[in-house]
């Protein structure tokens, strides 16, 4: 059944009081610390304060209380900061509150931090980043998205901070030859945990990206739009002196391959566990054949080319690839094709753990899949179905059997779904009670109305969380008021929102 409101923990209870009384424990620093230092022009360097004492979790927990809360000042942040004890800061959504003065005391005082978010906190000079630089020893998590930070900063946190395994720095102003001076500063072996990198909308080109792949060889997440260049460039190259790549991730949704290109791919990428691919109408079955060697392959995001008019067809180019590498597939995404076979899909991959199926080109849709009957889907536990609005090549009887199949689904997500009624939802508990349903996004579902959805959402039968309903021409106010009632009345632990 839905999660009832139970008793608070005494340790949530004291975060939840500090954090609602910040005041109390802020204000002597405050009123005769912070601002006669900043009317003086003096630097704190260390303070005795309210949190000082505090163990690592304990402060962690309440700093993630505050930020969460958004009750988090600029008082509260320096006390925990002098406190010296916390081993995570994350400061992307309170970037006002972040200047260099307060990335200095980081430096003096938080040497134990293992994960800093600093994205967006444009306020921070290029100096108070190469003073944080070498002082960070235990880093394993870096995000300087939207900063000003440096190549020379960059080194030094690569050089001192032996440990980070992924470094954010999305438009961030970093171009070749940044990439060149890092890349011949180091001994490689230094570096041998970095596995993630994100360079999306930085000013680096396919040359740039050459460089890192060579100097990382054991790389497994690169992020840029024109990483396919570049591997297709480093595969193309000298096969003595190319480097073995162990990306795990590849994203092709904006390059037309040839045949050969996906064979080296496949060739080089023993490891892919992640692929982005753009299926077009001259995708043969000789590609599909070649991911068969993908024994790694997990998730697999497939969009269809429509631009010319005539989105590509399912059975002519997913089928076949889904033939090949379904087996151990345990997400698919299926975007913009063409009679695209729900039943199918899912026959074909039976580890599936998330299925989307997003349909919004013109003259793409479903197909009834009758030929196909599924048993039980135990591994299936997320569904996003969207279609256009107005659409009808999506059956009910193709939309029940795939909740039906899906035992142990906890999430369902519907947008512009007519087929899904009341005797829909009827037939589905029927055969499948949903007892581990926990979210529930209707979005556009013009066909079922609030009374229908009662059975759903008062059902004690399953562990509901979250029901999110957004744009449903038949369930109105008052459906939504008397749900909130109703959820009071049994204690229920469940988030609705109406709009």
């Amino acid at each position: 059944m839905p999660r009832r409101k139970g008793v608070c923990t005494l340790y949530t209870i004291c975060l939840q009081n500090v954090a609602q009384n910040l005041r109390y424990w802020t204000e002597h620093y405050d009123t005769h610390i912070l601002r006669n230092s900043q009317a003086e022009g003096r630097n704190i360097l260390f303070v005795i304060g309210p949190f000082s004492d505090l163990f690592t979790p304990l402060a962690n927990d309440l700093l993630d209380q505050l930020i969460c809360s958004k009750r988090l000042t600029l008082s509260a942040l320096q006390l925990l900061v002098f406190g010296g004890t916390i081993t995570r800061l994350d400061l992307g959504g309170c970037s006002k509150l972040v200047n260099d003065s307060l990335i200095k005391s980081v430096a003096r005082n938080c040497t134990r931090l293992k994960h800093l978010n600093l994205s967006n906190c444009k306020r921070l000079s290029s100096d108070a980043f190469v003073t944080l630089s070498t002082r960070l020893p235990l880093a394993v998590y870096l995000n300087f998205s939207s900063t000003s930070i440096t190549a020379k900063a960059l080194r030094n946190f690569l050089e001192y901070s032996v440990n980070v395994s992924e470094l954010v720095l999305k438009y961030c102003k970093i171009g070749d030859k940044d990439v060149k001076v890092l890349c011949s500063s180091f001994d490689q072996s230094k570096l041998s945990r970095m596995r993630s990198i994100d360079l999306s909308d930085t000013r680096v080109t396919e040359n740039g990206l050459v460089t890192l792949l060579c100097f990382f060889p054991s790389i497994v997440h690169l992020h840029h739009h024109l990483l396919l260049d570049a591997i297709l460039k480093v595969c193309n190259s000298d096969a003595m002196t190319a480097p073995p790549i162990c990306l795990q991730s590849l994203s092709c949704l904006y390059v037309e391959l040839s045949e050969r290109d996906i064979v080296d791919l496949v060739t080089n990428f023993p490891n892919l566990s992640k692929l982005e691919l753009k299926l077009t109408s001259m995708f043969s079955s000789l590609a599909s054949s070649t991911f068969s060697h993908c024994d790694r392959l997990e998730e697999l995001i497939l969009v269809g080319d429509h631009w010319n008019g005539n989105p590509t067809k399912y059975s002519t180019s997913v089928r076949p690839l889904l033939e090949t590498c379904g087996k151990n597939l345990l997400s698919l995404t299926l975007q913009d094709f063409r009679e695209v076979d729900l039943l199918e899909a899912v026959s074909l991959c039976p580890k599936l753990r998330k299925l989307s199926a997003l349909l919004n080109a013109d003259l793409s849709s479903f197909c009834s899949g009758r030929n196909h009957v599924i048993g039980q889907c135990p591994m299936l536990s997320e569904i996003c179905i969207w279609s256009k609005l107005g659409d009808s090549s999506l059956s009910s009887s193709t939309l029940e059997c795939v909740l039906s199949s899906a035992v142990n689904i906890q999430k369902i997500t519907l947008f512009q779904i007519d087929c899904f009624t009341g005797s829909v939802i009827k037939n589905i508990l029927r055969a499948n009670p949903l007892q581990r349903l926990k979210n529930l996004h209707l979005r556009d579902c013009n066909h079922i109305s609030g009374k229908d959805l009662s059975v759903l959402i008062l059902d004690e039968g399953n562990s509901l969380e979250s029901v999110s309903l957004m744009h449903n021409w038949l369930i109105n106010r008052s459906d939504y008021e008397g749900w909130k009632r109703a959820i009071e009345k049994m204690n229920f632990h469940v988030c609705i929102e109406w709009k």
